[in-house]
């Protein structure tokens, strides 16, 4: 009985355990089922980790969102935000280097909610514009609570355009034998630029100088009426700008492109599109002395032409020019001149042509080109080129002939003027060409040169070469400079060289230079040959841009002059940095 008992009651505990677990193996089945309805296992893979957080695909779109749990190897990783395609988690104490786990490519599991998390949430309505109205005061116009006082227009400034420039010259002749006295001259000269107005396009242009002759009877000796105290080369006012349109008055120092020096007024209006036209008119100085002087009067106009866009970059003139003298009609001129500059390059050309009345004494046609010409230069590398042919005719004029003799306005048929009617050849051009060809590279420097000219109907043909070579740095900063020259004419024949030395010191502010000059010489009317001996020194200081002065002093002697000759220059630019 107590064994059947005892048996019973064990079979009924083991049924008990039995129940126990069959129940806890269905409570878990249930929760794992929940669990797993609720967070199903995605994969993930970190795509980039930066400042301690790391970001993986998918998101949003496969259901991750801020607040799922992903986990990465032995730990688990909150995320903090996801978007359609991505999600970023912190990684919290584990973004260190000890845990290596986190890394670009790396996958996971993300533990994601079975439903949809969005929330709408209906935004309110915006406050109807009207709302905003009359919100802030009206604001005070600084204008209405200030008293400016008047400025006249065009106030002096300390920042204009100012530029002057003092120069002190002297010059002196010694003879070293025969009975000529020697003599010296100086000259303070002053050039200045004023643009005194901020907003108006005013410049003023002077330049003036006063000079000293000084020697035993000076006065006496030939030219002395062209000696002046006091010359007077520019002294104008000008509105405008040179390119456009402006108005001067005064003493200028070019009139025209093809006219000098003028007493009186010109004006110029830009007509667009790179055309501008002017006229002048004024008094023609004093040839000599530079006076004012109403005897002679010239006229004209200019019409011009400049276009700094184009790839030429042309500029053209054409001037049209007259005189008059003594009450009558003098000069006529018609004047053009055109410079093209391509690329580093130059080349221009210019022509004139003159008019004269049937019976002018020089016995010149009714139109005759009394100049023309063609000049360029070329920049290729290291070599530079140069050249010029033209030809000219004595610039004849009743106003000119009261100062010059006969002579130096035409070509006579005789060796004395005659008076008869046609006293002058029927040409007498002087015809120019010259040419020039420079080359440098490292310490070494060439320049070769040749001009040639000849005047038709009178004995002055002149052939002319030079070679000059120059080598820098021979001995420390030392250069060595040679030349050869040699010309033959109608009236003197010459062959000559030249060697010097030099060399910058005192910080390359100043420069010394000694040389030695020997040429051979004929003249024409002297069978014989002589040499001639040079020996010269100069000397450069500069240290500024302010200062400068220059220094040369050369002793010429030979059988027909022996001479001692000095110069300097000494000049001053205020102002300038």
């Amino acid at each position: 009985m107590s064994r059947c008992n005892t048996a019973l009651h064990g079979r009924g505990q083991r049924r008990s355990v039995r129940g126990v677990l069959v129940l806890l193996l269905a409570s878990s089945s249930r929760v794992a089922a929940a669990h797993a309805q609720q967070a199903p296992a995605l994969d993930v893979q970190v795509v980039d980790v930066a400042a301690g957080r790391a970001y993986l695909t998918p998101g949003q779109d496969a259901g991750i969102h801020a607040g799922d749990t992903v986990t990465i190897g032995k730990h688990d990783y909150r995320v903090l935000g996801s978007s359609a395609h991505s999600a970023v988690l912190d990684l919290g104490d584990q973004r260190d280097q000890r845990d290596q786990q986190v890394a670009p490519g790396t996958h996971g599991t993300a533990h994601v909610a079975a439903t949809a998390r969005t929330e709408t949430k209906t935004l309110a309505a915006p406050r109807a514009l009207p709302a905003f109205q009359q919100q802030w005061p009206r604001a005070t116009l600084p204008a209405s609570q200030q008293t400016p006082q008047a400025v006249p227009l065009g106030p002096a400034g300390s920042d204009s355009a100012t530029r002057v420039q003092l120069s002190l010259r002297g010059a002196g002749n010694v003879p070293l034998r025969g009975k000529q006295d020697p003599f010296a001259a100086t000259e303070l000269r002053a050039r200045a630029h004023f643009e005194p107005l901020h907003e108006l396009p005013l410049r003023l242009d002077a330049d003036v100088a006063t000079q000293l002759w000084l020697g035993s009877n000076i006065a006496q000796r030939a030219g002395d009426a062209s000696r002046p105290l006091l010359r007077v080369r520019e002294l104008q006012a000008a509105y405008g700008q040179d390119a456009g349109s402006f108005a001067a008055l005064g003493r200028m120092r070019y009139a025209s492109r093809s006219l000098g020096m003028l007493d009186g007024g010109h004006v110029q209006a830009a007509l667009g599109a790179g055309l501008t036209l002017g006229a002048f008119g004024g008094i023609v100085p004093d040839p000599l002395d530079g006076t004012p002087s109403s005897d002679a009067s010239r006229f004209g106009a200019e019409l011009g032409y400049r276009d700094l866009q184009a790839r030429l970059r042309p500029e053209v003139s054409v001037v049209a020019q007259g005189s008059r003298y003594a009450g009558a009609l003098d000069e006529r001129r018609l004047s053009s001149f055109v410079d093209l500059y391509p690329g580093e390059h130059r080349v221009g050309g210019y022509a004139e042509l003159s008019f004269f009345d049937a019976n002018n004494p020089w016995r010149a046609p009714a139109q005759e080109l009394s100049a023309a010409g063609i000049d360029g230069t070329l920049h290729l590398g290291k070599v530079d080129l140069s050249g010029r042919v033209d030809m000219q005719r004595p610039e004849r004029s009743r106003w000119l002939a009261a100062y010059l003799p006969p002579e130096w306005l035409c070509t006579h048929r005789a060796a004395i003027p005659s008076a008869s009617p046609e006293p002058c050849h029927d040409n007498d051009a002087r015809y120019l060409a010259s040419g020039n060809a420079g080359w440098a590279s490292g310490k070494l420097a060439l320049n070769l040169g040749a001009s040639a000219s000849s005047t038709q109907n009178a004995n002055a043909d002149q052939l002319a070469s030079f070679l000059r070579a120059s080598v820098l740095n021979v001995v420390a900063r030392a250069r060595v400079e040679g030349s050869v020259s040699g010309s033959a004419g109608s009236l003197l024949q010459s062959l000559g060289g030249s060697v010097g030395v030099g060399s910058p010191f005192w910080r390359d502010t100043a420069d010394l230079s000694v040389h030695y000059r020997p040429t051979w010489l004929r003249y024409a009317a002297d069978p014989n040959g002589f040499v001639q001996h040079a020996l010269g020194a100069s000397l450069l200081f500069m240290p500024s841009s302010v200062f400068e002065l220059s220094f040369n002093a050369d002793l010429l002697a030979g059988p027909d002059v022996s001479v001692f000759l000095a110069q300097t220059l000494l000049t001053v630019r205020p102002g300038r940095n």
